[in-house]
């Protein structure tokens, strides 16, 4: 089976194949031509030295099967160059056109074989072969022709042009020979030249197809590669932008953004800056044992110095150098000697530059456009978070005061209470629980938002309570000082409205007196109804003498006392 595929003429070599289709097509049709030759050559060699044997003509046999032996080597070893193979062939046609001429003149197949010669050399070798093959055509029928119009060679008495050795048919032959052969040639080669010249064309179209299809494979790759890397930044900017959510606290938020945005983005470092009040840019988060090293040497830069992050800051607008030798406005940085790119991107609040990212890499050419798009907007999610940390630590300090002023009002409002009241307090004893001294005892503080206004005191017999115990004991104290609240605010409302209705009274009082003495016992009649007052003295005075001191039962007649 192998072998079979082995000399198939549709099974050309490696070395044929990689030369183009038509290398193929010829190496196809010389194979055939071998094939059939060396079967035909074959079933008459073995016919012939069958009959060498008989007559024992031995060596003649042996050079027979020798002679078959050299033709099924040709058909099996197609390694051999294309050249010496279609050569044993041809030059076989050729010596068998002219045996037959030496054997039967003009009257043979000669001329079918010498043209099959030409066309067949053409067809494997070019026109230039082509041309030869027809120049030794004539050559071999002109020898011929001599030989037989000279009676050099034999020719058989069965030849049916025997009597016909007359140069002139000679010359005829071998013009219209010439004529013929030579159209055909000419006709094969001009069709193998358009058929090379398409193929040559169509090659050269497959091969400019397949450049442009492998460009274009290595676009869409780079293209998809940049894709990839835009979705990851912009995932990465996502994941960032949450991460700027999580965090409240300055101090924790900005270490967190400088790592992912080195990280995620591949760079050599990267570092924030926030301005202070003295108007420089403070390093306040950086990347590495250079970030740290410069925090702790409390590393800043002035606002619209000559550095990028000054200038970026003042001019609220992203600074990018593709190659940091060549940027004029820059900070030499000894900690960052690796720095081949750098990008400033401000952060901003509301036209406020609030502080600025510095953004390094250790390769040239390292930020695209949409890298700064990507950054930029993360610097403006960052500046949203430091705005929303300002606000709300100025809500917190607020708050703050507020639950202080609270917490004072509370004070002070139930040390009135109390000392309008006095001490308030309530014992219990449980007369079913067992006597004798207890167990623990147990100090709860009644709070009322955040501040103490009493304390219960629980005695039990269990060394400790328990966690669902202490819930109820909590939920108790909360309504309890709720309500305590609630009872205080009512008494003071009430205390109010009764000191509003006083008024009403006073007011309709004086309306009804018809004298100074009148009105100022109205008031003093008031002021005596006050539970802490024990004695009420009035008295007017004019500017010009002085009021007696306190205690003082006299009077004089510039002016009128009344006592209550």
């Amino acid at each position: 089976m192998n072998l079979i595929r082995q000399i198939s003429p549709m099974n050309p070599p490696d070395h044929i194949s990689s030369r183009g289709e038509y290398e193929i097509i010829r190496e196809r049709i010389l194979q055939t031509l071998l094939v059939v030759v060396g079967i035909v050559t074959l079933i008459g060699l073995v016919a012939l030295t069958i009959n060498n044997f008989i007559q024992s003509q031995y060596l003649l046999a042996l050079a027979y099967i020798g002679l078959g032996a050299v033709i099924l080597a040709f058909v099996i070893k197609r390694d051999v160059a294309f050249d010496l193979r279609a050569g044993i062939v041809l030059i076989t046609f050729l010596a068998t056109a002219l045996v037959i001429f030496w054997r039967d003149g003009l009257g043979g197949n000669g001329k079918l074989y010498l043209l099959t010669f030409t066309s067949l050399t053409t067809l494997l070798l070019g026109w230039k072969s082509g041309l030869g093959a027809v120049i030794f055509s004539e050559i071999g029928i002109s020898i011929s022709g001599y030989l037989v119009v000279n009676h050099l060679v034999y020719v058989s008495p069965d030849s049916g042009l025997i009597n016909s050795v007359d140069g002139s048919d000679w010359i005829v032959t071998c013009i219209f020979f010439a004529i013929l052969s030579t159209i055909l040639s000419f006709s094969l080669s001009m069709m193998i030249n358009s058929l090379q010249t398409a193929y040559n064309r169509v090659n050269r179209l497959s091969l400019d197809l397949s450049e442009e299809r492998a460009g274009l494979q290595d676009r869409v790759e780079k293209r998809t590669i940049q894709i990839q890397q835009r979705l990851r930044q912009v995932l990465t900017a996502a994941e960032i932008s949450k991460t700027i959510v999580s965090y409240r606290e300055t101090e924790t938020l900005l270490p967190q953004i400088v790592n992912l945005i080195r990280e995620r983005f591949d760079l050599y470092y990267v570092g924030a800056f926030i301005v202070d009040d003295n108007n420089n840019a403070v390093l306040r988060a950086g990347t590495g044992q250079a970030g740290n090293t410069m925090i702790a040497a409390g590393h800043r830069l002035a606002v619209g110095g000559s550095s990028m992050i000054g200038w970026a800051i003042a001019n609220r607008n992203a600074r990018v150098s593709q190659e940091v030798v060549s940027e004029a406005v820059r900070f030499i940085n000894p900690q960052l000697p690796l720095t081949r790119s750098e990008l400033a991107i401000p952060i901003i609040s509301r036209n406020q530059g609030l502080g600025a990212l510095t953004i390094q890499s250790d390769q040239p050419d390292a930020f695209a456009p949409e890298d700064i798009q990507i950054l930029q907007g993360i610097a403006d999610s960052l500046a949203i978070a430091l705005e929303n940390s300002d606000l709300f630590n100025q809500a917190q300090d607020s708050l703050d005061e507020v639950r202080s002023m609270n917490r004072e009002y509370l004070r002070q409002a139930w040390q009135q209470a109390t000392n309008v009241s006095g001490s308030l307090s309530y014992t219990f004893e449980n007369s079913e629980a067992a006597g004798g001294t207890p167990a623990s005892v147990v100090q709860i503080p009644l709070s009322l938002r955040d501040q103490v206004i009493g304390q219960i005191t629980l005695e039990t017999d269990s060394p400790n309570l328990t966690p669902a115990q202490m819930e109820f004991i909590d939920a108790i104290t909360t309504q309890t000082a709720l309500a305590l609240e609630n009872a205080r605010l009512l008494n003071e409302t009430q205390q109010r409205a009764m000191q509003e209705q006083t008024l009403n009274e006073l007011t309709a009082e004086f309306s009804r007196a018809i004298s100074m003495e009148d009105i100022l016992k109205s008031a003093i009649r008031q002021l005596g109804h006050l539970p802490t007052v024990q004695e009420i003295s009035v008295q007017l005075v004019s500017s010009s003498n002085p009021a007696p001191a306190k205690g003082s039962n006299g009077h004089n007649g510039n002016g009128k006392e009344a006592h209550s």
